[in-house]
């Protein structure tokens, strides 16, 4: 029997909660629009919607797509899908009425709209079904869910349906009979468990991949492997997209040894590479895995920007030149030779007409940052540095196509032509910027998923002109469902645990990694996690610097602290754009870099350059996070560096340790996320609250750093009607400092201005003696220096 989750209370959240849609002016999808919509409003909106024939109707989609387009200029296409919002699936066997399926989905407790399609007849249905997610998710979620909705319908669905990038028309023709609309009470299908799958071949499981009658890519294994090793495999693909690319070389290779080296090379890449784990996903990919082919491995390569396909570059066979024949020019532009047509018109067949053409082909897909020599691609939401020659590739895309327009054009075939183009496109200006573009608002935050306004926590889709070149590990869960209980259980479990059930430690801990999200660093602050190991401090460290991405980095403990040399300019260049600095593990008896950190902390510009590069400045962004068993020590304790330090114990050890902790707190980004989320709007509207353990652990740790404090109290005596000379306090101060291993600084220089920071006045000629002297403090009795001229 299967478990239904429904309550009414869901249900009428579930039809009324709103996701993303995408809109398409028609099915060639050559301009898409979103737009927020609950089922119920939907509804009307689709009954609403009528057009002279079909093929004049909008089409709708319930995901996200990314700004990539096919050579058609598509925008509908699986690569493109970045997120699904919900399933859409047709039913045309004409057997089932939507009356029926309503009742289907309301007995499991499914929300869900469903809507009649012009060809709809009482005799022979045809209808098409929405059912709406409780939060965006990745595309791989897809499948599994619509074979459980495929199951409740008993397996009727259209197996188009089954295509992630598959949408839909909606609405009535002119003339024809008025659409239908049926609401399904329920709740979410992704939060749904117990529901019977039937896949798109009619199995209750996936297909054996080694049945699958996916075409081949017919490249040569050398071929293949070489896109392959050009798919990314770092610590942002998780393991999802590691089956996912295993299935597609898994079937290209038919399951054979070689596919095995290959998928073993690749999954080195990986941090986290295991060889036996990945032999044994290999072997079980014949029962678990269906539906990714060759295919999805070029695909994967070519979107990402990481695969150029050379093998068909320039050099004819010796003997007479092929003739290209029609069928060629079908397939190379896939069946539409138009837009070699359109290119080709309005541009001289020179250098400079093809860098003209290239601009207006790549416009808002590329730019140029003449600071890192790089050029960079909008990928998803974000721009990310291309690696792989991707504009050298389009250059000669674009130089090949304008060379058919004209037999003598050969010359445009050549690779010096293709560099050159590449190069002048470097100089348009629609290209070019500098580091100084890239990711200035301070209050926008890039993710797989969109780009999070961080002033009210709502996601949305990223923007060119977001100049957002990092992003997060995760997609947050939406605020409006978010519930840590739910989505992050064991974080919470490990931070009442971590900080010993205090909670206002935790709310100051949530509010700073929210703080951490944003590039403000209005509070001139940083924190310094400090307990014995196994604590938890690392940990705590490590999965925020994790789920940060690109924006969090690791910093040296040697760049924050005092060294003979000045910290090099590559090392702080590595900090710009950075939002969460991390240290680990301070080393006992060394002296913070006061200055430095104060710099870094207080909104100073900072001079840095990368290797053989020009210098360039920028206002640092990132909080530092420090942790360690050992405290440095501070040389001077002045109102400035107080300001800035927050240390907060992590003294309460657990019990037993978990060795699968961080995996489990991995699974939980999202959740994470959407906590840190609620930590920046809390912040913004209340301010850093430290609470009381903070407060007291930061006062102890100055109390033992303020070295000239301690000589002041148990050497001096201050009082209105005291004074001194400076030879005598700074005699006593030297030699108290000697004793105390501190560097006592410049007699004449630091000393009496840190004097005059404690609020002690410079006088001349005190009692008449010559020189100079303090009022307002003494030297006890024992220290006699009655004789003492001031100097």
């Amino acid at each position: 029997m299967q478990k239904i989750n429904a309550v009414k209370a869901k249900s009428v959240q579930a039809l009324d909660h709103p996701v993303t849609i995408t809109k398409f002016p028609s099915q060639r999808a050559l301009a898409k629009k979103t737009m927020r919509m609950s089922m119920r409003k939907l509804a009307v909106w689709i009954e609403r919607q009528t057009a002279a024939s079909k093929d004049k109707l909008q089409w709708i989609k319930l995901s996200t797509f990314g700004p990539i387009k096919s050579v058609k200029g598509c925008l509908r296409s699986n690569v493109n899908v970045l997120t699904i919002t919900g399933l859409e699936a047709d039913y045309d066997a004409g057997l089932m009425t939507p009356e029926e399926a309503r009742t289907r989905l309301a007995k499991v407790g499914v929300a869900a709209l469903i809507y009649t399609t012009p060809s709809h007849t009482d005799d022979a249905p045809r209808w098409r079904v929405l059912c709406p997610f409780s939060d965006p998710l990745p595309p791989e979620a897809r499948d599994h869910l619509m074979a459980q909705l495929n199951g409740i319908l008993g397996g009727g669905l259209d197996p188009a349906s089954f295509t992630l990038s598959q949408a839909y028309y909606a609405g009535g023709v002119e003339g024809g009979a008025k659409v239908k609309t049926y609401l399904s009470e329920g709740d979410f299908i992704d939060n749904l468990e117990g529901l019977t799958p039937i896949y798109k071949h009619g199995g209750k499981t996936k297909p054996e991949q080694g049945k699958s009658t996916g075409a081949k890519t017919g490249l040569s294994l050398a071929n293949f492997r070489d896109a392959l090793m050009h798919v990314p495999n770092d610590e942002s693909v998780d393991r999802l997209a590691w089956i996912k690319v295993m299935g597609g070389v898994h079937h290209e290779t038919d399951g054979g040894e070689e596919g095995l080296d290959m998928v073993l090379d690749w999954s080195k890449l990986h941090p986290d590479f295991d060889a036996e784990e990945t032999e044994r996903v290999w072997h079980s990919l014949g029962r678990e895995q269906g539906g990714a082919t060759g295919a999805t491995i070029l695909s994967e390569a070519k979107y990402h920007g990481n695969w150029v396909d050379l093998s068909d570059l320039d050099d004819e066979p010796e003997g007479e030149p092929r003739k290209m024949t029609l069928a060629d020019i079908d397939a190379l532009m896939d069946d539409d030779v138009e837009e070699t047509k359109q290119l080709a018109r309005g541009y001289d067949l020179t250098e400079d007409g093809i860098i003209r053409a290239f601009t207006d082909r790549h416009e808002r897909e590329l730019l140029y940052d003449h600071t890192a020599i790089a050029w960079y691609r909008f990928v998803g939401h974000v721009w990310v540095k291309e690696k792989t020659l991707l504009a050298r590739h389009y250059a000669r895309a674009v130089s090949t196509e304008l060379s058919k327009r004209d037999p003598k054009a050969k010359h445009l075939k050549k690779v010096a032509v293709w560099d050159a183009v590449e190069r002048g496109a470097r100089t348009v200006r629609v290209f070019a910027v500098t580091s100084e573009v890239w990711d200035r608002n301070p209050y926008l935050l890039g993710t797989p998923g969109g780009v999070v306004d961080l002033r009210t926590g709502k996601l949305r889709p990223g923007r060119p002109n977001d100049h957002i070149s990092k992003a997060t590990a995760a997609m947050p869960v939406p605020l409006a469902t978010f519930d840590p209980e739910r989505h992050c259980p064991r974080w919470m479990a490990f931070l009442n645990e971590a900080l010993g059930g205090d909670a206002e430690a935790i709310r100051f801990l949530q509010q700073w990694f929210g703080y951490c999200l944003t590039g403000d660093t209005s509070e001139d602050a940083l924190l310094f996690i400090y307990g014995p190991g196994g604590s938890g401090k690392t940990t705590i460290l490590n999965i925020m610097a994790e789920l940060m991405g690109a924006y969090a980095i690791n910093v040296a403990t040697s760049t924050l602290t005092k060294k003979t040399h000045q910290a090099h300019a590559q090392e702080l260049a590595r900090l710009d754009g950075a939002r969460l600095a991390s240290v680990s593990e301070t080393t006992k008896g060394v002296k913070w870099d006061e200055n430095l950190i104060k710099s870094l902390t207080g909104g100073d510009r900072v001079t840095a350059n990368f290797m053989r590069q020009n210098s360039f400045e920028f206002v640092p962004q990132m909080k530092l996070v420090i942790v360690g068993n050992n405290q440095p020590s501070l040389s001077d304790v002045d109102t400035a560096i107080q300001r800035r330090f927050n240390i907060l114990p992590f003294d309460h050890p657990p019990k037993r340790k978990d060795p699968k902790l961080m995996d489990k707190l991995r699974r939980e980004f999202r959740g994470i996320l959407a906590w840190a989320m609620q930590g920046t709007l809390d912040w913004q509207a209340n301010g850093l609250v430290r609470p009381e353990v903070v407060r007291r652990a930061t006062q102890d740790y100055f109390d033992t750093q303020d070295t000239f404090g301690q000589w002041l109290e148990e050497h001096c005596e201050v009082g209105a009607g005291y004074q001194d000379t400076s030879e005598a306090l700074w005699v006593s101060w030297l030699g108290y400092a000697n004793a105390n291993g501190e560097d006592p600084g410049s007699k004449t220089r630091t000393f009496p201005e840190t004097l005059k920071q404690r609020g002690f006045e410079l006088v001349k000629n005190v009692r008449g003696k010559r020189g100079r002297g303090f009022k307002g403090i003494r030297l006890k009795e024992e220290s006699d220096n009655d004789d003492d001229e001031l100097i």
